[in-house]
């Protein structure tokens, strides 16, 4: 599924999503919050086509859980410009601050980011609401996330 073979108006509905999120100067030091993230089918399917059809496997961290698959090993997001709205949002909401100090244009609220998931959800088939209602009170209550 590439802009070649996805619907257009899907693309488009897609990019408002992404347009409602303010832009971040990430410093790309936020590599120990990646890990599984719930993303929606659409969202996943893009991400596989970027591989020719199949994410790499996942990686485990040293008795740390799972890094994203998509992570490289220099820590580094290998499809940043096709994050899901989950990674999009991290840093931007109030309640997803950034340990590392980037800051957004402006911070969303916890209710606007947990709105654009709901939509992302509906849009692409995606990961129920309560699913990220877990990951974004998990980031809320992790010692690396200072608020």
């Amino acid at each position: 599924m590439n802009r070649r073979t996805v619907p257009l108006p899907l693309l488009k509905a897609w990019d408002e999503v992404y347009a409602q999120i303010p832009a971040l100067a990430c410093k790309g030091l936020c590599h120990e919050s990646c890990g599984m993230v719930p993303m929606s089918a659409f969202e996943w399917h893009r991400i596989a086509q970027s591989y020719g059809g199949k994410v790499p496997g996942v990686r485990m961290a040293d008795g740390q859980g799972a890094f994203c698959p998509i992570l490289t090993t220099q820590k580094k997001c290998e499809r940043y410009q096709i994050r899901p709205v989950l990674c999009r949002l991290w840093g931007v909401v109030e309640s997803m601050k950034c340990p590392h100090g980037c800051k957004p244009e402006r911070y969303l609220t916890e209710e606007e980011g947990f709105e654009l998931l709901h939509y992302a959800e509906q849009l692409g088939m995606g990961p129920s609401s309560e699913q990220c209602e877990i990951v974004f009170h998990s980031t809320v209550k992790s010692p690396k996330n200072p608020t």
